[in-house]
């Protein structure tokens, strides 16, 4: 049989405990003693259980009621939790926050951004997923994350797309290369050199080495990855040239590494993903904005190396 407890009650028994005084209860909750000692006998009634005597005119917790204070203690602990999570969502301060990104903008972009966020939200839960495209377009259709974060095309109607910055690939070369002289990198100066790219697995990958084959250059490809960090490691350790998006160069120090535009231009552009199937959040489209500005702090920086970036 279900029990339909009476907040007020529990509120009562848990301050009885503390007092052990029907007197002092009742002043406490601005009742009478007889409304106290009612409702001391509903609770019981309600329980079945025994949990105070009288003894020696005092009254006396029993072991029933030892045992439920825990519980009760444990209960009014999670509705302190409740009303301060419902102040922190009223006053646009907390709220929890489940987001999937592609490697490359969870370790350049999304960081900066879930900092910037939290300076206006100081109460909130952020959890960030590190995966792949696939597993970013899955958790954002099964609604197991809020928001996702990709390098487009996205081709599904179930999935709303968001563009944040569009950009273009770069060439990646170690600060003492011959090819860090020119201005601009073209297919034309891979002859000769060790290509490293991204994997067609990848939507970005699979796009660049499409244009790639064009000029009948994507055999040059040597080693490919599907992170573009690593890509970039590749090129610190010296064991080539890479084409890829931009972003790992603002993501961490990439010591003795120039970048230079890839020309003809192969653009790519970083978006927000999320669920067609629910109205977007005020948090969720809060932290897609303050992301966009975080972008656009980047796409300044990339155009001051002479890279094409622009924000959507």
């Amino acid at each position: 049989m279900s029990l339909r407890l009476n907040f007020r009650h529990l509120e009562m028994f848990r301050l009885l405990m503390k007092t052990s005084n029907l007197t002092e209860t009742a002043r406490l909750m601005r009742v009478s003693q007889p409304a106290i000692s009612h409702a001391l006998r509903e609770l019981e009634g309600q329980l079945g259980l025994t949990l105070f005597v009288r003894a020696a005119g005092r009254i006396r917790a029993t072991p029933e009621a030892i045992d439920l204070l825990p519980e009760v203690d444990r209960l009014f602990g999670q509705i302190s939790l409740l009303n301060t999570k419902a102040e922190h969502l009223k006053d646009a301060q907390g709220g929890r926050l489940d987001i999937a990104a592609i490697p490359v903008l969870a370790m350049a972009g999304i960081p900066e951004a879930i900092c910037q966020f939290r300076t206006q939200r100081p109460f909130s839960h952020i959890l960030l997923q590190s995966v792949a495209t696939t597993e970013v377009i899955t958790a954002v259709k099964e609604e197991s994350v809020n928001l996702g974060f990709i390098a487009t095309p996205i081709q599904d109607p179930s999935v709303g797309v968001e563009p944040l910055l569009e950009t273009e690939f770069c060439c990646f070369l170690p600060a003492g290369h011959p090819l860090a002289e020119h201005d601009e990198i073209t297919a034309s100066h891979f002859e000769g050199e060790t290509l490293i790219a991204l994997s067609t697995h990848s939507p970005p990958g699979y796009h660049f080495r499409s244009e790639l084959a064009k000029s009948k250059k994507d055999q040059l490809v040597a080693l490919e990855t599907n992170n573009a960090f690593v890509a970039l490691s590749l090129v610190e350790a010296g064991a080539g040239i890479g084409v890829l998006d931009p972003m790992p160069y603002l993501g961490r120090p990439a010591e003795g590494i120039v970048i230079r535009p890839f020309k003809p231009s192969v653009s790519i552009t970083f978006a927000a993903v999320f669920s067609r199937h629910r109205s977007l959040s005020r948090m969720e489209l809060q932290f897609i904005e303050t992301t966009r500005k975080c972008l656009h702090e980047s796409a300044k920086r990339l155009t001051a190396l002479g890279i094409s970036a622009v924000t959507r």
